[in-house]
């Protein structure tokens, strides 16, 4: 994936200068992507709510637990 990011980008290997659009992929990359991801991982177990739940599943186990 990250190689295929890259030749998106225009990067090719060996050269002495990178284009301005590799340089360009490679902060996406490897800066502004894995934010996008935290904050979409933040948001999405914001809305999980194991803790409301997690009762009735020890409770479902101990049922299942002592037939």
């Amino acid at each position: 994936m990250v190689g295929w990011m890259l030749a998106f980008g225009g990067y090719v290997g060996g050269q002495e200068h990178i284009t301005n659009s590799a340089r360009s992929s490679i902060l996406f990359m490897y800066i502004y992507l894995p934010i996008i991801l935290s904050a979409l991982m933040i948001v999405i177990l914001y809305f999980y709510r194991l803790d409301k739940q997690f009762p009735q599943i020890v409770k479902e186990l101990e049922e299942t637990k002592n037939m």
